[in-house]
């Protein structure tokens, strides 16, 4: 399950950064978990595994940020993170990984520089904080969108396959006993309603990403901005630098993906893109 999604959204090479993926963790822990586990067990142990991708996260952070908070070197620091996002960029996916990332790194880096140059009841921390809100307020709304969209594509698939079994049955003779063999015609119309229904089904699966990326990265940020081990003074170039590298990912996540036609599918239809992960998962 790992391995699946993650040739499918791309995020192996995405892992120093956002960590393991929830769905593929959920997807994973739930595989290998037995009937007599419960379910209790299970959610402590995912949330262990989500407190140790936070932690990971948070130091991949501090050391990438090291030549910017310690070297000073802000020129040299901002030419090899821009680097580093165009190699992300050209993964499945990559584009949005890298919006998704840099949105959050520099909504939290705002709210925590207005926090501390202007005061935590400054209107330049309400701004930052609104900002944050409605960002992760239109992620979560087009996750529901998405799903609800993709119940009714769901829907229609069921009606589809229950169409063709109605068929069947009544095409078999009360004599004749077994299943009775599907029409190349009757295939074709449950792959046509599932074809329609894939795209979908990978753009619900990627709002739940995004969500997830929004709340893992509000966490990292805080344990990398507060952290109380540094002085003031380092948290603040800590947050300098986390400003700086939304900016790049952004940057470079709006220059791939005007370079490609249609966003998150390398081979052009969601099929392919689902059929190159299982392929992929397989080997």
């Amino acid at each position: 399950a790992r391995a699946f999604f993650g040739l499918l959204f791309g995020s192996e090479r995405f892992e120093p950064w956002t960590g393991e993926l929830l769905i593929a963790a959920q997807a994973d822990h739930f595989s290998k978990a037995s009937e007599d586990d419960e379910m209790s067990e299970l959610e402590k142990s995912l949330k262990k595994r989500q407190l140790r991708r936070e932690v990971a996260c948070a130091v991949n952070l501090r050391e990438r940020s090291a030549r910017y908070v310690y070297g000073r070197d802000s020129e040299g620091f901002e030419a090899q993170m821009r680097q580093e996002a165009r190699e992300l960029a050209s993964s499945q996916f990559g584009p949005e990984l890298l919006q998704a990332l840099g949105e959050m790194y520099l909504a939290r880096s705002e709210i925590y520089l207005a926090n501390e140059m202007h005061g935590r009841i400054s209107l330049t921390k309400s701004r930052a904080s609104m900002k944050h809100n409605s960002l992760v307020l239109k992620h979560r709304l087009r996750f529901y969108k998405n799903a609800a969209g993709s119940l009714i594509k769901a829907g229609k698939v069921y009606s589809a396959a229950t169409k063709v079994s109605k068929e069947l049955k009544e095409e078999q003779p009360e004599s004749q006993s077994g299943e009775p063999p599907v029409t190349e015609e009757q295939a074709q119309q449950v792959e046509a309603a599932m074809d329609d229904a894939l795209p979908l089904f990978l753009q619900t699966a990627w709002s739940y990403v995004v969500q997830d990326i929004d709340r893992t990265v509000r966490d990292v940020g805080w344990k990398f901005l507060q952290d109380k081990s540094v002085p003031w003074q380092i948290r603040i170039r800590r947050a300098q630098a986390l400003q700086l590298l939304g900016e790049i990912f952004q940057t470079e996540a709006a220059a791939a993906k005007s370079a490609r036609q249609e966003p998150g599918t390398a081979d052009g239809t969601a099929k392919a893109v689902l059929q190159e992960a299982m392929l992929g998962a397989m080997r």
